[in-house]
């Protein structure tokens, strides 16, 4: 009785309509700790006195609770804070953000996404599970370190977004290396966040409808699922929205040369490197070989595969390499990479956006 009492206040508060799925009683019991949360978050503000942040962990959005809606909406909860996925962590795999950040930005949102990676550090708490130890992905040493924050804290800076330190087990950022290591990090973000953002971005929109992506889920089909590793080892940058927030505001559809709603068959079958090029839209680099993460201020490229590679730029600018002070003024990028490598720009143009 008290679920279905808050499904009706739910209902009403959303304006939903009888036979909406966005109303199902289904639909609305997967966000129950979620609303649970709200709740505790509106009281923890008042009776704080003063501002505070109240933050949602989640595991995997749009995987499990099916809220990601709901918290970009919320009035009470402010940032988000995902897992990077266990699988795709080390050097010379792609990640990819699994969140929309572009709706995020939209209604004042954060994602902080949770840096709990192992390291060397831990080896003695971790010996008797070695098996276990190497599965989730652990740093074995200082070079391997660098390479893996890099890889996470570029994909961030260039979404705009956070991340936070999370050493889960103790120790394992215990080393001076690695916090020294990390301030240079920090250094780098505070100088990004310090210019004032260019308006470049990118042709392509992948829209998500959450409703529907989670009666996929209840059905069994097994397509529900987003495949951000190969959206971000695509070559092609993108941004992505909720359907809710993009049905909102039909300026969006504009915005972009190609939207994907609700293909991901057809990206998988077709490619979104093709769809792209078939659009006209901006693409980076050849698909496959890199992760590239940009924005019009900044660019962090992730070698995946070893060899020397063609990266396009959105418009004529400098192009500063952060780890050595070079700089070199064009519309693209010829490098030679090993796999695992890390490079961060910093983008200054110097021409009109094309």
């Amino acid at each position: 009785p008290a679920a279905k009492a808050e499904h009706a206040r739910y209902v009403r508060e959303r304006g939903l309509r009888p036979g909406d799925p966005a109303g199902s009683f289904e639909f609305f019991s997967r966000q129950l700790g979620f609303r649970a949360l709200e709740d505790f978050s509106r009281e923890a503000k008042r009776l704080a006195g003063k501002p505070i942040v109240a933050a949602m962990w989640d595991m995997t959005p749009f995987g499990i609770s099916f809220d990601v809606t709901s918290f970009t909406y919320s009035d009470a909860v402010d940032v988000i804070a995902p897992q990077a996925m266990y699988q795709r962590r080390m050097p010379a795999l792609s990640q990819g953000i699994n969140v929309p950040t572009a709706s995020f930005h939209r209604h004042g949102k954060m994602l902080w996404m949770e840096f709990d990676f192992r390291t060397w550090a831990a080896l003695d708490q971790w010996v008797r599970d070695l098996v276990v130890y190497k599965g989730l992905n652990t740093a074995d040493d200082l070079v391997c370190w660098q390479t893996l924050l890099r890889k996470h804290a570029g994909m961030l800076n260039a979404a705009r977004m956070g991340w936070w330190m999370y050493d889960m087990s103790g120790g394992w950022y215990s080393p001076r290396e690695i916090a020294e290591d990390f301030r240079q990090v920090v250094d780098v973000r505070r100088a990004l966040d310090a210019v004032a953002p260019d308006p470049w971005h990118p042709d392509v929109a992948l829209v998500i409808d959450e409703v529907e992506m989670a009666g996929l889920k209840t059905a069994g089909k097994l397509d529900f699922r987003l495949r951000w590793e190969d959206y971000g080892a695509s070559g092609v940058p993108y941004e992505t929205y909720l359907a809710a927030d993009f049905d909102s505001d039909p300026a969006l559809a504009g915005r972009h040369r190609l939207v994907v709603r609700d293909g991901f068959r057809r990206l998988d079958a077709d490619g979104l490197h093709a769809l792209a090029e078939k659009a006209g839209a901006f693409v980076a680099c050849a698909p496959g070989v890199l992760e590239v993460d940009m924005n019009g201020d900044f660019m962090s490229v992730h070698c995946l595969v070893p060899g020397t590679h063609f990266v396009r730029l959105p418009f004529q600018a400098e192009a500063i390499n952060l780890k050595t002070g070079t700089r070199e003024t064009a519309d693209h990028l010829t490098m030679s990479l090993t796999a695992g490598e890390t490079r961060w720009y910093r983008l200054v143009r110097t021409s009109v956006e094309r």
